[in-house]
This record gives structure tokens, sequence and C-alpha cells, in this order.
């Protein structure tokens, strides 16, 4: 992840009162992805800072459920 991109979502994660950010890298831990993962508190949280950061085009939602092996 570039490093202004890193600071530009973190800065719009601060004014949305978000300050502690744990971003995970993308599948296959590829450092040079645009596509990288940060756990939030809502969605609304997520929207705030989507429309507030001015270097990011998109954000996602990714959900997963574990299912357990008879």
């Amino acid at each position: 992840l570039l490093d202004f991109r890193r600071s530009d979502v973190e800065s719009a994660a601060a004014i949305a009162g978000c300050n502690n950010l744990h971003w995970r890298s993308p599948h296959g831990g590829c450092e040079e992805s645009p596509f990288w993962y940060i756990d939030l508190p809502s969605e609304a949280t997520a929207a705030e800072i989507a429309h507030r950061a001015v270097l990011l085009k998109a954000s996602n939602r990714t959900a997963a459920r574990r299912t357990r092996s008879s």
C-alpha cells in the first residue's frame, strides 16, 4: 500500500472517530496491491471514510462464514 493512500484513509478515519485502524494485507501478501482489508466498527463509519477520503475509489464489505465438517 502506498504510504500516501494509507495516510489519506487514516486521516478520513480519524475525522470519522476511528483512530486505530487494523490493516490486513491482501491474499498472498502482495504489499503493492491496492486491495487491503481494514476492520471498521460499522458500515456507517466505512461510508463516512469513503466520503472523505480523496484517493479511495471504493469500499466493499466482505463476510465469511465458517462451516463445520461432520
